[in-house]
């Protein structure tokens, strides 16, 4: 997965007629700003549904046994 830092250490080669060097820079500042942003959303969402899929696990193996009582108790 590409990381800020990746975006960050990228070089380019310089030609004769390419972009403007400096705003090739602006523009990869704001992209690592805004990137940085999305990249540590996304880990904690990440963290958020590994948390959620242990609990739903838990009410799953809960609900299990809840039935089996039922049925044992019947």
């Amino acid at each position: 997965m590409l990381t800020p830092v990746d975006i960050e250490t990228v070089d380019f080669k310089k030609v004769a007629l390419g972009y403007s060097q400096d705003e090739v820079d602006e523009f990869l500042d704001k992209v690592i700003v805004e990137f940085e942003v999305l990249y540590k959303e996304n880990v904690k969402l990440n963290d958020k549904v590994g948390v959620l899929e242990d609990a739903l696990s838990y009410y799953k193996d809960m609900e299990e046994t809840l039935k089996n009582s039922i049925v044992m108790a019947e």
